[in-house]
């Protein structure tokens, strides 16, 4: 296995481990294979309800599990695919009207087709190698034949692969084009309005997504790169401004956002416009949310497990970002009206505790589980403020906020090393010099900040409220009474 790979999976297996924990997920979860990354939506049996496909990282296989139409699933059944399964995605293949699966394979570099019996169930998988690493994929009829074809982005290729499908579900081999190192995920679309699909390769290298505009034969021209945020991983394309020119929206794992381009509609993107979410952007996906007509965005943030609904305006800016929980580490997404109201619901894989979580649209864009946030205040109105945002001990610092010991005063990131045996400043360390009898503090008045060489107790509360106020944690008026209150305490000066 190239060494990259193996740094990349082992970088999520430890993510897995040292992930701490929020409050659990009004979400419904459902067990799939080891790791599951990859999630796609479509109707596998025939009987009109939804079902969902997952690639499973960690087990080397893809999980069907068949919708009952309500936003419930049934028990995943398991088919066995290449080694590391990411991305996964669903379409007719063979022209038999069954719908097939496609899944990008890192680990053997190639991709696995399992053709659709129709039932649910799928054949066995027959592979097609592609570039080095592929993670993500996309299916399309790129030649204007009728017949579908396969788009692969080959993370550790740099480049992208495109198989010209034979319309019996059998491919040709692969054709590659250059693009950039960290080729992560393909999206196609018509983007210069010619009537020929086009692809766009998010490259993770230079932090910049890619097009590469179609002759209508299967064949691509030279890519064009245009910048994003920092870390870009999947990039989904949609009109998002109402246009009628189709526009990308790009995540970015490293700087927390998405990145909106515009389209002029001649293949052509204006500069990005970048939008916060959750820690750890991963995957998105486009949909109507709300029912107003107006594209909106779902990212799955794999670090704050949350996935991110930005309602859109319709003019190809977005609302800020409301977060829902869900599992351990999620990853992909995927959008589809689950259980029948016609509402798009959410569907998303825990890659940290082997699950798929469904979120049920409540008809306006909302959904079950808004995550708390480190604020002191009842976020998702269930009557309880999460323990960890309680400042027990009155130093105006949270465990959420990273208070190593909320039930003593002098101790918080930042405090002044005492010399008492104590992580005072929350760093690892114990005293940390502060033993030399250089500084004594009186106990009972904890300052957030280390003591100035000219100033007293309460100069040294002034700076730190002042750093609570930049912080958003406090207004100035409520920095005024602070200040004015422990001045009367008459306590804490520096001896």
């Amino acid at each position: 296995m190239d060494r990259r790979l193996a740094f990349l999976i082992g970088v999520c297996l430890v993510a897995v481990l040292v992930t701490g924990n929020i409050p659990p997920s009004q979400a419904e979860n459902y067990g799939t294979g080891d790791y599951p990354l990859g999630i796609a939506i479509g109707d596998l049996n025939w009987d009109g309800k939804p079902d969902l496909a997952v690639g499973n990282f960690g087990s080397n296989n893809v999980s069907v599990l068949l919708g009952n139409g309500d936003g419930t699933f049934q028990t995943a059944v398991n088919y066995g695919v290449g080694d590391v399964p990411l991305g996964v995605t669903i379409g007719d293949l063979d022209g038999d009207n069954d719908l097939d699966l496609a899944v990008a394979n890192a680990g053997s570099s190639n991709v696995s087709v399992l053709l659709g019996n129709g039932d649910g169930t799928f054949q066995t998988a027959v592979n097609y190698g592609v570039g080095d690493g592929p993670f993500y994929l996309a299916i399309a009829d790129l030649d204007g034949d009728s017949d579908l074809d396969l788009a692969v982005a080959n993370y550790l290729g740099s480049n992208v692969s495109v198989l010209l499908g034979n319309g019996d579900g059998t491919f040709q081999d692969a054709v590659s084009y250059g693009v950039g190192d960290g080729s992560f995920s393909v999206a196609i679309g018509d983007l210069d309005g010619d009537n020929d699909l086009d692809l766009a390769v998010v490259i993770a290298g230079s932090n910049s997504v890619s097009v590469l505009l179609g002759n209508g034969d299967g064949t691509f021209q030279a890519a064009v790169n245009y910048g994003v945020g920092d870390g870009p991983s999947v990039v989904a394309i949609g009109d998002l401004n109402g246009d009628g020119k189709p526009d990308m929206a790009v995540t970015n794992r490293y700087s927390n956002s998405v990145s909106v381009l515009l389209g002029n509609g001649d293949g052509i993107f204006q500069a990005a416009v970048n939008y916060r979410v959750g820690s750890g952007p991963e995957f998105g996906t486009i949909g109507d949310l709300n029912g107003d007509g107006k594209p909106d965005m779902a990212v799955t943030n794999r670090y704050s497990k949350s996935v991110s609904v930005l309602l859109g305006n319709g003019d190809g800016t977005f609302q800020a970002a409301v977060n829902y929980r869900v599992g351990d580490e999620p990853m992909g997404v995927a959008i589809g009206d689950l259980d029948g109201d016609n509402d798009l619901d959410l569907a998303v894989a825990n890659f940290g505790i082997d699950t798929v979580s469904v979120l049920l649209n409540n008809g306006d864009g909302t959904f079950p589980g808004v995550q708390e946030l480190c604020d002191g205040l009842d976020n998702d109105c269930d009557g309880v403020i999460p323990v960890d945002e309680i400042d027990d001990d009155g130093d105006w610092w949270r465990e959420c906020q990273g208070d190593c010991d909320d039930g003593n005063g002098t101790v918080y990131p930042g405090a002044p090393e005492l010399c008492d045996g104590l992580d005072n400043d929350c760093n690892t360390l114990v005293d940390e010099d502060a033993c030399s009898g250089e500084q004594i503090v009186d106990l009972s008045c904890p300052c957030n900040s280390s003591w100035r060489n000219h100033g007293d107790y309460v100069s040294c509360v002034a700076h730190a409220a002042e750093d609570q106020v930049h912080a958003g944690l406090i207004s100035q008026q409520e920095k005024g009474a602070i200040v004015s209150a422990r001045a009367k305490s008459g306590c804490g000066k520096k001896k």
